[in-house]
């Protein structure tokens, strides 16, 4: 992470941290679908099915079984998540990142970070991608030649799809959103969320081993 990127995600937990020392937690819990712990003010939240704490009002968020402070992008888009939820769930209506408001400026990023990896990772590994995915929780799905959806935050699944490569086509691959993610979260967490989502099934996979096979 650049000094540039750093300084923004400084920037954005500052502003979401101070947004949330005025919120409700016990509302922000309900409709962001956390626990809500009276006695520690805090609220525990799933993230990739990890657990967190988010702690009001100084929002410090921490690893809730390892008790260490999460890396910085992490408070930001958790942060963001919590104060944007309003209990809505899912539509069910999928939508590619492009489609998302203000999403063009974002496309080399997303590309970079979430899409490409996922392509150069699972290609020729499709049934890894669909073993990786089960152990965070994921299902499969019906999008391309093989795909999985991935219950990134309690509100916000995330399905990524790859299609089969060959003599005559590159593989590839998309990444949608629930339509209800343009107002969850930022452009820019969505990314990280996306991204992040793509890097975990590829620690599962690693500790899966390689030997997966092509998807029938």
């Amino acid at each position: 992470m650049d000094s540039t990127q750093q300084h923004g995600y400084r920037t954005a937990c500052r502003h979401a941290a101070q947004a949330f020392a005025l919120a409700d937690p016990a509302v922000c819990a309900r409709v962001c679908e956390a626990d809500y712990l009276v006695e520690h003010a805090s609220l525990r939240l799933s993230y990739l099915q990890q657990p967190y704490l988010i702690h009001w009002p100084n929002a410090e968020v921490q690893h809730a079984g390892t008790g260490e402070e999460a890396s910085l992008a992490v408070p930001v888009l958790l942060l963001n998540y919590v104060l944007h939820a309003n209990g809505q769930h899912p539509s069910g209506a999928w939508i590619a990142f492009r489609e998302i408001p203000g999403a063009a400026t974002y496309d080399g990023p997303f590309s970079k970070r979430a899409l490409l990896p996922l392509v150069k990772t699972f290609d020729g590994q499709e049934r890894l991608l669909l073993a990786a995915a089960v152990t965070l929780g994921g299902t499969s799905a019906t999008v391309a030649d093989v795909s999985v959806t991935l219950p990134i935050l309690p509100l916000l699944p995330v399905t990524y799809g790859l299609w089969h490569g060959d003599d005559e086509f590159t593989a590839s691959g998309v990444i949608l959103f629930d339509a209800s993610a343009r107002k969850l979260l930022t452009i820019e967490c969505l990314v990280v969320a996306a991204s992040n989502g793509v890097y975990a099934m590829m620690k599962a996979a690693r500790m899966l081993g390689s030997t997966g096979e092509r998807a029938e």
